[in-house]
């Protein structure tokens, strides 16, 4: 693995802590290049902060070199405890790594802003009480932000998200009761209240979203515009930001319009947020606004259904209801077909949402391949099959894709009216099954289900002499 430089090493550590740690599972040598990267960044602002002293003289060498210390202290202080906390996540020495690297490259710029108002001489005991409060609020955020890391290393990320919501809520209600009921010395009072506050802070990451939100919006305002749906996606700070929770508008309408522009390449990234721990339900209302969009419900949400990912992204909309609900609903129930025998129930009961739908692009290939499924499936004789195969013509212009192919291999057997030898019917189901190679998800399972089943009726006719062996 070609390691990344120090910036962006830096930048996974902090705000794409999971690709941080797939980077860590490489063993030895990107172990060491990650303490070498937060060694270098320890240095540099060490060096900084010499530098400062130098120039400023009201600033003590002493003090600050004391700072500094205590901040690095404090650093693998929390480092230890977390490491503690998710051992279990991965190996020891790399759980170890992770943590210290992070730390260090989280805490020491926040806590170096502390150090240099340590370092100032003389300034009383203003100055003390000043640096303490902003102590208390740094820590909190500090050490919530690094809760937040552990939550998503340990829990679900679903969960992980309710966890964040429910702590900074009951910070903020205990933090006003605090401030309410003064039951406590000023000093003390304040120092609590402001940690409370940086723990909401470090828990919601507020700060952070008053400049993403407007970049959100602003990039949801270009892919409206035509801008390359590359760059938005690169930029928006979803791509970028595994750590935020609170929502960004636009974000869905930039996910519809890349699916629009670019099926594929929008699909995946939709897949990509709906990961994401805090902006799943962005992707699960881009799926609801594509469902009701004539030129996007067919092509994205059979996509969503022949993927794993996607077919699990599908129950999750389906199950939560809202716009789209009932054809939303119906490929994901197609997704999650148990066994060849439930095809034909399956499609029945999910026929009228496609119906409904028949006359939108893709809605009447879609019909065509259900309604050969169900038929075939039902029959009990080849005679019936043929029937079936051909009371759902293919419309034109359907794009030449195997699972269309496929499925007019199946419909070859019914243009022509006279009986066939059993050989040319093996044959074609041979076919059949090798277009099947190249397709992905439950129209495999269909198609399939479908082959085997007439290579059933084949045999039946063979026992009753109806085609020529």
């Amino acid at each position: 693995m070609i390691p990344p430089d120090p910036f962006r090493l830096a930048w996974s550590a902090l705000l794409r802590p999971s690709t941080f740690a797939d980077y860590l599972r490489g063993g030895g040598a990107a172990w060491l290049w990650a303490g070498l990267c937060a060694l270098l960044w320890l240095v540099c602002t060490a060096a900084l902060l010499w530098a400062v002293a130098l120039l400023w003289a009201a600033i003590d060498p002493r003090l600050l070199l004391g700072g500094f210390g205590a901040a690095v202290a404090f650093a693998l202080l929390l480092s230890a405890m977390l490491g503690q906390l998710t051992s279990a996540s991965a190996g020891v020495v790399e759980n170890t790594v992770f943590w210290v690297v992070r730390c260090l490259l989280a805490t020491i710029p926040c806590l170096s802003l502390l150090t240099l108002g340590y370092g100032l001489r003389g300034q009383g005991l203003a100055n003390d009480l000043a640096l303490a409060l902003a102590g208390a609020t740094i820590g909190g955020a500090l050490a919530c932000g690094a809760l937040v890391v552990a939550l998503l290393r340990l829990r679900e990320r679903a969960a992980a998200t309710a966890t964040r919501y429910i702590l900074a809520a009951g910070a903020a209600v205990v933090a006003a009761e605090l401030r309410w009921s003064a039951l406590l010395p000023s000093v003390v009072l304040d120092l609590l209240v402001l940690f409370l506050v940086g723990c909401v802070s470090g828990l919601l990451r507020p700060l952070s979203w008053l400049w993403q939100a407007p970049l959100s919006l602003g990039l949801s305002v270009g892919a409206r515009a035509g801008a390359p749906i590359t760059l938005v996606r690169a930029l928006n700070p979803a791509s970028f930001d595994e750590l935020g929770i609170l929502p960004l508008p636009g974000l869905s309408t930039s996910l519809v319009q890349a699916c629009a522009a670019d099926l594929e390449a929008g699909a995946n990234w939709l897949l990509d947020v709906a990961a994401h721990p805090g902006h799943a339900q962005a992707a699960r209302a881009a799926v609801r606004a594509a469902a009701g969009r004539a030129n996007l419900a067919h092509p994205l949400l059979f996509w969503l259904s022949t993927c794993s990912e996607g077919a699990a992204l599908l129950g999750q909309v389906a199950r939560a209801g809202g716009r789209g609900h009932a054809l939303i609903s119906a490929y994901a129930a197609l997704a999650s077909v148990g066994g060849p025998d439930e095809w034909p129930y399956v499609i029945a009961r999910n026929r009228p949402a496609f119906e409904a739908v028949a006359g939108l692009p893709g809605g009447a290939a879609m019909l065509a391949l259900l309604t050969t499924g169900e038929r075939v499936l039902l029959a009990d004789r080849w005679p019936l099959a043929v029937a079936g195969a051909r009371s759902a013509p293919i419309p034109d212009g359907v794009v030449d894709e195997p699972v269309w192919a496929a499925l007019r291999i199946v419909q070859d057997w019914a243009a022509d009216p006279q009986p066939a030898f059993a050989a040319d019917q093996e044959w074609l189901i041979g076919l059949l099954l090798a277009e099947l190679a190249d397709l992905d998800g439950w129209p495999v399972d269909l198609l399939a289900a479908i082959a085997e089943h007439l290579r059933y009726l084949i045999r039946v006719e063979q026992q009753r002499g109806a085609l020529l062996v």
